[in-house]
């Protein structure tokens, strides 16, 4: 699908959908800015299945901000924060031969680098965030067999302490809710699974209405 960014909003929001795979641009980015459209609400239609509705994007002049998003592109956008914690996450791997990386070797070492270290912190705040969405997606009662699917894991019970680890306090600086995903062999990849399935069910369910 494809986004416009009206002038009155910012270009990062563009670029945000971008990292997440949709085709979308800011007209300030192609020197629009004093364009005649600027002085007009930026509205853009979804037709979200099986039901169309409006999504209603108007920026004034006094910078308030008035929106009207159905639950699915509501939905959406905790996606799109996942997405970006993930690509933050795997923007901060390092190669195993790179120099420093054999002293992580240490399990000690390791777990430590593990929470204080970038790596980890958009790691822990990817799965909350991921969290988020899988509630979003069970609270409106949706429906995908591929998510669903995957939703039956027990992993999605380590999710949940993670991302309650990740938001609540935790007096220990190793928390067991997470360590708790570390353990489970199959949950780094289970994580992987589930956003591209997620990613798969916005791709078809958010679709551009043809004026």
């Amino acid at each position: 699908m494809k986004f416009v960014v009206d002038a009155q909003l910012p270009p990062a929001l563009a670029r945000l959908l971008r990292e997440t795979g949709c085709d979308a641009f800011a007209v300030r980015e192609i020197g629009l800015r004093e364009a005649n459209s600027q002085r007009k609400s930026a509205r853009t239609a979804f037709s979200i299945s099986p039901k169309c509705t409006d999504a209603v994007y108007s920026h004034s002049r006094s910078y308030s901000i008035s929106m009207s998003f159905p639950a699915h592109l509501s939905l959406h956008h905790y996606f799109v924060v996942a997405a970006r914690m993930q690509h933050h996450f795997e923007s901060n791997l390092v190669a195993v031969e790179e120099s420093g990386v054999a002293a992580l070797q240490d399990p000690d070492l390791a777990a430590f680098e593990l929470f204080s270290g970038p790596r980890g912190n958009f790691m822990y705040y990817w799965y909350a965030s991921l969290c988020v969405v899988v509630q979003g997606f069970r609270n409106l009662k949706l429906v995908d067999p591929r998510v669903d699917a995957l939703l039956a894991s027990p992993n999605v019970k380590a999710l949940r302490r993670c991302w309650n680890g990740v938001f609540h306090f935790q007096p220990d600086y190793f928390s067991a809710k997470l360590l708790e995903p570390m353990q489970a062999p199959d949950f780094i990849g289970w994580v992987r699974e589930l956003m591209e399935a997620f990613r798969a069910y916005f791709a078809r369910e958010i679709k551009p209405v043809e004026s």
